[in-house]
């Protein structure tokens, strides 16, 4: 690849427990993410085993891309992206079986494994997943970003997860044996063992520019955890199998309300349509949170969105000359009304505003830069029937 730094990626760590910096990272030349990052898998290069070897070189390969404020970003150089080793131990299966009556209890880890795991912010600091018992019931939160939604900017679960207990990575407690375990080895980025690749500007407009960031990784004998960090910010990790292993895989579809429980962007507040609204269902958060959660024990290499990952459905009822369109009823009229470029302007404006915040906000967010993607359209990507 061509920006990329000839340190070669290894597994080779010395075993250390990582320390966490004291003050929060944050893009360096500064950006402001308007969505993303976004991680997508693009495939496989494979070569031919060699003599008396039954496996050959797998290398995965796939792309980052983050959508970037102009106003609020600096883009002399242009942005860059540090590819390195970040090795961590899973939490191992919850138990089958447990009895509640006789005074088991489940351990608080598998409660909400991942209450307290970091999250990139968009200026490429660190905030944090709140606790679920933290979060008010029948509420949709999925796009308040300041500490009355799903993150803080200060760690409060104080429970076990991969990272540790909140208090050890305060600083206070750096000899849990769950912070020795779960972490077990240094940072590739920490060794010298680092790929740096240069952002490729694929696209401007309406104050946004969009960057792709190309990526391989070569297989090993066992899954590997490989983290990213872009401009200096805080970093972020994925899971690529093993040489030859059959990857893990999550599907999902219709990831959205349709046009009777519909959002209103801009106020964060939900319309009541049809007596229904995404506040009965608590938004799209629990279902991610239920796929998060179990990426904490068995990582998915890759995720398939069948379709609708998005519904704009709204579209029909956000905008003032594309709803007009919609509303002539004579098939002939409705066929000849020119496409003009007011319209073409508003609706734009529409799709680029919802696809940037529906993949950065709540925990679909977090899961869409942390499980590389594979995505599918259908019909609500635009609109609903959309044909």
């Amino acid at each position: 690849m061509s920006d990329v730094n000839e340190k070669r990626l290894t597994k080779a760590m010395r075993t250390v427990r990582i320390r966490f910096p004291t003050a929060p990272a944050v893009f360096d030349p500064p950006l402001y993410l308007a969505s993303g990052p976004m991680i997508r898998y693009t495939g496989m290069k494979r070569e031919k085993p060699g003599q008396g070897n039954g496996i050959g070189q797998e290398t995965w390969r796939g792309s980052i891309m983050i959508v970037t404020a102009d106003d609020r970003s600096t883009y002399e150089p242009a942005p860059s992206l540090r590819l390195f080793h970040q090795p961590m131990q899973l939490l191992p299966p919850p138990p089958p079986h447990f009895d509640g009556e006789e005074g088991e209890a489940l351990e608080a880890e598998y409660v909400d494994p991942i209450g307290g795991l970091p999250r990139i912010s968009r200026t490429g600091g660190t905030v944090y997943v709140k606790p679920v018992e933290d979060l008010e019931e029948g509420k949709d939160i999925s796009r308040i970003e300041n500490d009355d939604g799903l993150y803080e900017e200060t760690r409060t679960a104080n429970v076990p997860t991969s990272y540790g207990k909140a208090d050890e990575l305060l600083g206070l407690s750096p000899h849990s044996p769950h912070h020795r375990n779960r972490v077990a080895q240094k940072e590739g980025r920490q060794v010298g063992r680092y790929r740096e690749v240069r952002g490729v500007r694929l696209h401007a407009e309406r104050g946004l520019t969009f960057w792709r960031f190309n990526l391989e990784v070569e297989l090993g004998d066992k899954q590997q955890r490989i983290a990213y960090r872009i401009n200096r910010g805080a970093s972020v990790g994925f899971w690529v199998p093993a040489r030859g292993q059959t990857m893990n895989i999550m599907f999902h579809s219709c990831n959205g309300f349709s046009i009777s429980v519909e959002y209103v962007a801009k106020s964060c507040h939900c319309v009541v349509a049809n007596n229904l609204s995404s506040n009965m269902f608590s938004g799209p958060d629990p279902l991610w949170r239920d796929v998060m959660n179990a990426h904490q024990i068995k990582p998915f290499h890759v995720m398939i969105g069948g379709g609708d990952q998005i519904y704009n459905d709204a579209v029909m009822k956000q905008t003032r000359l594309f709803q007009g369109w919609l509303e002539i009823r004579n098939p002939l009229h409705k066929h000849e009304a020119p496409f003009s470029p007011e319209m073409r302007d508003e609706l734009e404006s529409f799709y680029l505003e919802r696809y940037s915040t529906w993949f950065s906000q709540g925990l679909f967010g977090m899961a869409s830069s942390q499980i590389p993607m594979i995505n599918i359209w259908d019909d609500h990507g635009k609109q609903k029937a959309f044909a």
